[in-house]
Order: structure tokens, then sequence, then C-alpha cells
């Protein structure tokens, strides 16, 4: 037997090094990164692939999302390469908490948590956190930006999280519009669709039902999903500004839940509370003064071209148009009555004036007849996406109401 020299054997030691540091690099272990729904049934973890961070998930043990990548692309720099985890916490909550209002007087807040602690291994050294809650009929997850020396301010250019799917799962969804959120729904597979709206609903071949959506959606960009090539991944695409950023924020920072429910029947979609949950709790305090109630409104007149926003011949918003629907109103027993197109600025849909009824809109003669009935007057601003117009005008706008 022929014994390796001394040479040799530097050689295999240097290429099992190596070999086994382009493994490391390539998959890396994280340790305490799985946390699981309080009936055991779904399974998130947590990965490293090339300094970069995924999760996947999975039910029973079959795969709901196979490795998906989370990160982001800042003005200044990448959050989504060269990643660390430094650390992972875990918790556990169950609360039943009382709705103001709703289809349920009570809704249990039940869930299994993990925080993880990234960190950029950049020169800025900046962290953020992505904080995982599993529920027996889905998952949420957000990130959260800490207050920190080389994070303040800043733009986000893109958001980088991933849904991969196993399957090429029959989908339902409105395609994505610049303009609005309106839309007939259409379905599709998913290997066939463009960018989408949330909520995207899905079927899988098993018969699972999957809803992706969103949760507390505060002073963030509206989140939509595109497809990544030929592929079966559907990546966040969030709803830009005109001059192209995403997210102006600052530190410290939370961004929306991307959510998902898992159902064995589309019903379980509509029954989960798991968004409810997920939204900020209310902040009104006393809300008894809320009534529910119904109404009806020189609105969808327009829409069949009976009518124009616009002052005119046809001008639906004329103070003896209004009078008539308050009466049909106050005959049959509806609350309310909306009023749209009854302000200047309908003719372009941009400086729309919030305090300047047209001429042909006495609204002291409306309000008052409306009170002599019983119905509320119900207000209509529209800003056609024109904020800052709507901002400078706002103080004015409510105070005219009284």
């Amino acid at each position: 037997m022929k014994l390796l020299s001394k040479d040799q054997i530097k050689i295999f030691c240097l290429f099992f090094l190596l070999l086994g540091s382009s493994t490391t690099a390539f998959a890396q272990t994280v340790k305490n990164s799985i946390v699981k729904s309080p009936d055991g049934k779904i399974v998130l973890e947590v990965g490293l692939e090339q300094s970069k961070i995924y999760y996947k998930v999975s039910k029973e043990g079959k795969s709901i999302l196979n490795p998906s990548f989370l990160g982001f692309e800042l003005k200044d720099g990448s959050l989504m390469d060269n990643l660390s985890v430094t650390n992972i916490s875990h918790s556990k909550f169950d609360e039943t908490w009382k709705q103001p209002w709703g289809e349920e007087i009570k809704v249990r807040n039940h869930y299994n948590e993990m925080k993880v602690l990234v960190k950029d291994n950049s020169k800025l050294a900046r962290e953020f956190i992505i904080d995982f809650k599993v529920y027996n009929d889905g998952f949420g997850f957000r990130y959260e930006f800490p207050k920190q020396k080389n994070l303040n301010e800043f733009v986000i250019m893109d958001e980088l999280t991933e849904f991969n799917f196993p399957e090429d799962h029959k989908t339902w969804s409105i395609p994505y519009n610049t303009e609005f959120y309106e839309g007939l729904f259409k379905s599709n597979p998913i290997s066939k669709l463009d960018t989408v709206a949330t909520p995207l609903t899905m079927e899988t071949k098993s018969g699972l039902f999957l809803t992706v959506h969103q949760a507390n959606l505060t002073d963030y960009a509206s989140m939509n999903l595109a497809k990544v090539g030929n592929s079966t991944k559907l990546k966040s695409y969030l709803t830009p500004w005109a001059s192209g950023e995403k997210v102006f924020a600052k530190a410290p920072f939370n961004t929306p839940w991307r959510t998902m429910i898992i159902g064995n029947s589309a019903g379980d979609l509509m029954l989960s509370r798991l968004m409810l949950n997920l939204n900020e709790p209310n902040k009104l305090g006393d809300v008894s003064w809320i009534k529910p109630g119904r109404y009806i409104g020189i609105w969808w007149a327009i829409h069949m071209e009976k009518y124009t926003w616009k002052a005119g011949p046809t001008h639906g918003a004329k103070t003896e148009n209004v009078l008539r629907y308050i009466d049909f109103a106050a005959k049959h027993k509806f609350s309310g009555v909306l009023v749209e197109g009854w302000n200047k600025g309908w003719e372009d849909w941009k400086d729309f004036k919030f305090t300047e009824p047209y001429p042909d809109f006495d609204i002291k003669k409306i309000t008052d007849y409306a009170k002599s009935k019983n119905v509320t007057l119900i207000g209509h601003h529209e800003t056609a996406g024109n904020t800052v117009n709507y901002e400078n005008q706002m103080s004015d706008a409510f105070a005219y109401y009284k």
C-alpha cells in the first residue's frame, strides 16, 4: 500500500477545508430559528444562504413556502446581502379581547413569536428585526428598524420580500393598477401572473386555501406582488411615489405585517381573525357614539352616466336632486345620504376646493332639510391623490361642515 506524501496530505486537507467553507457560505444553519403554531401544525424556519436571510413554511410536513428571501434596497445601500443573524428570541402570547364592533364580540389572539435580529456586515453595521408571529391559521411578519447611529431618516427603494411557492397554484386577484384599487378578480395560475394587488388568494392541489395580504398598513406603501421570471415565486412590489421612491421613513420604524392565512376551506379564510389581531388596537377610546347605519348616495348614478360630478345640465349634486334623495332616505329608513360632486374642482380632478360648493348646491338649505327629516348628510372629499392640496385645506374643510 502506497502512503501519501506530506505535500499530498496538505493538498487534501486544504481541498476539504475549502469545500467546507464554500458549503457554509452557501447554506448556514441558524440555531434556535424555528417557530411553530400553538397547535404545532405550522412550522416557520429562518436560515442564511450566501449571507442572505430567508424563511420557509410548512404545514403538517407539506411545504407551503420554499426558502424565500427577505430584505430591502435602500437609497443608500442594500439590506439584502452580507447579512448575519446576531440574536433570536422566542415568546408565547394568548389573550381574548373585545371588539368595539364587528362580527364577534370576543376575539382570541393566540400565537407563538420569534424575533430575529439581523445585522448588515458592511461598514455601516445597520440592524433590523424580523418579527414572526405564527397562529394556528397562518402567520405574519414585519420588519422593525430600531433607532441607531447609521440609520435615522432613510428611503426605501424596494422591499425584497419573497413568497416562493412550491407549486403552480390556482389564484384569484385584481391586477395591479397605478391609479386605483378597483377591478374584477381574475383567476390564473401563479405562472401566468404579472403584477397583482393583494389580497392574493390561492387553492393548492392538496386542497388548502391561502391568502397573502398585509395588516396595519400605516405610513407605508401598499404591497403588491410581482412574479419573478418564469417561476412560481412572487416578490413584493410597493406602490411607488411619482418620483419613484417607495417609502420615506425615520427610525424607529415598523413596516406593515406581511400575512398569510392558511385554511382547509375557502370559508376558513373568511373566518380568520389573523389580520385583525395584527392590526393596531383601538386608539379612539370610547366609541359608543359610533352607530351603524345604511345610506344611499348620489354616486352610482354618476357611474351609470345619468349624472355628472362636475357642474352642468346633468350635475348630480343639485339642490333639488339632493332633497329628493333625502326624502327617499327618510321614507325607506336609510340613516344617511352621501353626496359626491358638490364642491368645485371636478372639471380637472386636480385642485379641489373643499369649502366652495357649486352654485347649484345650497348647503344650508340641504343640511337644514336633512336635519328636519332626521337624515344624516355624509360629506365627501375627493383628493384625487393630491394630498398636499387636501392637507392645506383640511382644517378649514372640516370647520366648514360645522
